[in-house]
């Protein structure tokens, strides 16, 4: 779901520099800045790379449940069955329990970062897709058709870094530093709301009297 929200929103911002440019080349491309081996990833070359730099739970979430919620059917009874266990009787025609587990909503943190060898120009092409971003902050099925029919809408909203937090960032990235912008993408929902169990409540006990000493 991640690489699918990002490929689209790459797709529409490099649709964005053709018609800026009045070409066909793209100019913004999905990868990592640094290979697994430390080598440069050859997709950056001349581009502004568009990465993943952390991905987080949202909790707030409107009219939502947390995970591992019990969802209690008021409406709904399991069948009466009455079970006796020397002498007690069990009423289970109460209300059922439907242990529920929720889906899990995300917020995503996508760097750009300008990867020419010019300074000047990569610059340049920073500045466009922060532009882009600024004139489109929210993708969504009217403005963007080719967004992932599971996908809602997609946020963006610019986060902001002090020189400290930036190196620990650059430093964990494994890469020199270059002129860039981090976003936060809200938000993706993985996942649906599943029944786990439905497990009926217990009514009430009845414990018959009974002669004798219990064993």
């Amino acid at each position: 779901m991640i690489d699918r929200a990002l490929l689209c929103v790459v797709k529409d911002v490099n649709e964005h520099f053709h018609r800026l440019e009045n070409d066909g080349v793209d100019r913004v491309a999905l990868c990592g800045l640094v290979n697994p081996d430390g080598t440069i990833p050859n997709e950056t070359e001349g581009r502004v790379a568009m990465l993943v730099t952390c991905v987080e739970e949202e909790k707030n979430v409107a009219n939502g449940a947390t995970s591992n919620s019990v969802w209690r059917e008021t409406h709904k009874h399991v069948e009466r069955a009455e079970k006796n266990v020397d002498g007690a009787s069990i009423n289970a025609s109460a209300p059922a329990a439907q242990i529920l587990t929720d889906p899990i909503h995300l917020n995503v943190h996508v760097m750009v970062a300008a990867m020419h060898k010019r300074y000047d120009t990569g610059l340049g092409m920073l500045s466009a897709v922060i532009a882009c971003l600024r004139e489109k902050p929210v993708f969504n099925h009217q403005n963007t058709p080719g967004l992932d029919p599971e996908i809602e809408r997609l946020m963006f909203n610019m986060m902001k870094m002090n020189y400290s937090e930036m190196s620990h960032l650059w430093s964990g990235l494994g890469a020199k530093y270059v002129p860039s912008a981090l976003y936060t993408m809200r938000m993706l929902t993985l996942g649906q709301r599943q029944i786990q169990r439905i497990s009926p409540e217990v009514a009430r006990i009845n414990v018959n009297d009974r002669k004798g000493v219990w064993p």
